[in-house]
């Protein structure tokens, strides 16, 4: 046999045992990322919201200096601070 068919072969059967491994980590590097973007943006949105409320709640005191705010709670700041982080 020609060693470039033997070349030809070898590289045949070596793409086809590995070419499920490959897929399979591209898949599961894919997914991660997926996940890690997802986490990334409900993290911004909650953090969003409570910068908001702050905002909110120093103009509203800015013209009535009485009024009763509604205030975020320490537990959900530090949630949202560890998500952040």
């Amino acid at each position: 046999m020609d060693s470039t068919v033997v070349v030809a072969i070898a590289g045949t059967l070596a793409a086809a045992v590995l070419a499920p491994f490959v897929t399979g980590r591209m898949s599961r590097k894919s997914a991660r990322l997926d996940r890690l973007t997802t986490e990334r943006i409900g993290a911004y949105a909650d953090l969003l919201r409570a910068t908001a409320r702050l905002a909110d709640n120093a103009m509203t005191w800015a013209s009535l200096p009485l009024a009763d705010l509604q205030e975020t709670d320490d537990a959900e700041m530090n949630r949202i601070i560890s998500r952040v982080r």
